[in-house]
């Protein structure tokens, strides 16, 4: 499968396995509540104040290291996609 996945202004195109995923929303909404424990997805503006930063590399992460755990296969980035696109993740 191959998803279109948005980043503010930036995008880029996944391939993820097929047989994995079967909800878009699900998918974005595990990825979001993994994002959020991730220490290196939390940027400090201050002491008091801090937010998450996050991009296609940490969808990446997480998709390989959480949805693909026990595959032999792994999910990656396509610059030129020439198969049809599953659909879009807008972050």
């Amino acid at each position: 499968m191959i998803l279109k996945v948005v980043f503010d202004a930036d995008y880029s195109y996944i391939y993820i396995p097929d047989g994995f995923v079967f909800d878009l929303k699900l998918l974005e909404n595990n990825f979001l509540e993994w994002v959020a424990v991730q220490t290196d997805c939390i940027k400090y503006v201050s002491k008091k104040h801090g937010g998450l930063s996050f991009s296609e590399k940490d969808f990446l992460n997480y998709v390989n290291a959480v949805v693909l755990e026990n595959c032999n296969e792994k999910a990656f980035d396509l610059k030129n996609p020439s198969q049809k696109i599953f659909g879009a993740l807008k972050f």
